[in-house]
């Protein structure tokens, strides 16, 4: 079997010849000129899944500090182009010193708040360890990387909040 190599166009080629067709890819597809000079996309390419990241810790971290959040994961994207629709997925496995208590967590991009999340557990043993995923989409608000912080920590000052593994992905849907 053959294999056909082409080269992708930055510009629109030189117009065909009477009663021919050229078929180019570019960036965003593939597209056909026809003798005319006209140009038309006849296959766009699927954009869900491209601009994947992702980033994950699992080494054990504690926080007793009701007050302050502490950075367990951050993420730094690729360039992503302004406008486009990303989902966000956040993974963690935590535990809590206190009963009734909740565990608490944040994910900012680009240090405001993105999402938040409180998570109460009745069961406190050493070797209790609850798994929480979430995910969320988002309109990219301008061109450039984006910076996610997975931050967390208990909801009372005293109270030991542990986090065994977090994870933040994110990746292009539209």
């Amino acid at each position: 079997m053959g294999k056909l190599t082409v080269t992708e166009e930055n510009a629109k080629p030189q117009t065909p010849s009477a009663g021919n067709r050229s078929l180019y890819p570019k960036d965003d597809g593939w597209y056909e000129l026809d003798d005319q000079g006209q140009e038309s996309q006849v296959f766009v390419l699927n954009t869900f899944g491209r601009d994947f990241s992702e980033a994950h810790n699992d080494v054990q971290a504690t926080n007793t500090d009701g007050n302050n959040y502490q950075t367990h994961t951050s993420l730094t994207t690729g360039s992503l182009d302004a406008g486009i629709k990303i989902r966000v997925g956040i993974t963690m496995s935590w535990n809590m010193s206190t009963a009734g208590r909740n565990f608490e967590a944040e994910l900012t991009i680009g240090g405001a708040v993105a999402n938040t999340m409180a998570m109460e557990t009745k069961d406190t043993g050493a070797d209790i360890r609850n798994w929480v995923t979430s995910f969320f989409y988002m309109t990219v608000p301008s061109t450039g990387p984006l910076v996610m912080e997975l931050n967390y920590g208990p909801q009372s000052n005293g109270d030991t909040a542990t986090i065994f593994y977090s994870g933040i992905e994110c990746w292009r849907v539209e």
